[in-house]
């Protein structure tokens, strides 16, 4: 424990590289890290109102980014770890997946996801389809997306290059099946780059921030059956798929479907579109 709070530590600095331009919110951006470091270093000497300094922390990160849209990796990866070290394993999970949609290919983003999902008590397995599609998707944590924009921009201008020549200049005949190719080719990033915006930008993902929540059958908990044998963990992740009144169905990574009420989950969506880089 003592090496992985030292190595969230240093990774704070990351966030220092990701300032609002607004002087207040910069301001106050670093106050709350700065009140983080000191609760980290607290722990570190088990003095024991190192927790409270470390939800306070917490509270302050999450307030500057939701008032001044300060929608970025290093904001978010500061905010998780801060519940992380609170043993806040749903907010957590929430806060690094907030910032592993903005950039999927930064590595310490991806470490700090599956450190968190690895804290949460029940977890839910997910089925052969979402592993297929997980599989698919995994160039996601490899490859920038604006490199397959990059790729296909090129070979689209490269394929209409080739047939111009031909038809215009003469060129040799294999201009013609060479610019098909490439033509082809060039739509494979454009398959993956509207996949990911499908399954994730477009996706109502969510995540259960409360513990202990029954997840039932039907929207009502008077009525309908629990779905599983034990309450759901803070942390679980899913898709909501439609609600009602004050419930929510989700679908969840083994392919269940079971209702649970909003006030469980929050969405990873944030509020605002606008992303401050």
């Amino acid at each position: 424990m003592k090496t992985t709070r030292i190595s969230i530590l240093l990774i704070l600095l990351f966030a220092r590289c990701c300032w609002a331009s607004d002087t207040d919110a910069q301001h106050e951006l670093e106050s709350a890290l700065s009140k983080l470091e000191t609760g980290i270093t607290m722990l570190e000497q088990h003095e024991p109102d190192a927790r409270l300094t470390l939800r306070e922390a917490a509270a302050d990160l999450q307030r500057v980014i939701d008032a001044y849209q300060i929608h970025t990796p290093g904001a978010y990866h500061a905010l998780g770890n801060a519940y992380t070290l609170v043993g806040d394993e749903g907010r957590a999970v929430l806060a690094y997946k907030r910032g592993e949609r903005i950039a999927p290919t930064d590595p310490r983003l991806k470490d700090s996801l599956d450190m968190a999902r690895s804290q949460v008590q029940i977890k839910v397995e997910p089925d052969t389809p979402h592993r297929i599609v997980s599989l698919l998707m995994s160039w996601r944590g490899i490859v920038p997306r604006t490199l397959l924009w990059g790729i296909s921009l090129g070979l689209f201008t490269l394929a209409w290059l080739m047939l111009t020549a031909r038809v215009g200049f003469g060129a040799p005949r294999w201009f013609i099946p060479a610019a098909i190719w490439s033509l082809g080719v060039s739509l494979i990033p454009l398959v993956a780059l509207t996949t990911e915006w499908v399954l994730y930008e477009n996706a109502d993902e969510v995540v259960i921030t409360q513990a202990g929540i029954i997840a039932r059958s039907g929207p009502d908990d008077s009525i309908y059956d629990p779905v599983y044998s034990e309450p759901l963990s803070a942390g679980v992740e899913g898709t909501v798929i439609e609600n009602r009144d004050a419930w929510a169905l989700l679908e969840l990574a083994d392919g269940t479907e079971c209702w649970v009420p909003q006030e469980a989950f929050e969405p990873v969506s944030v509020s605002s579109p606008a992303q401050i880089q």
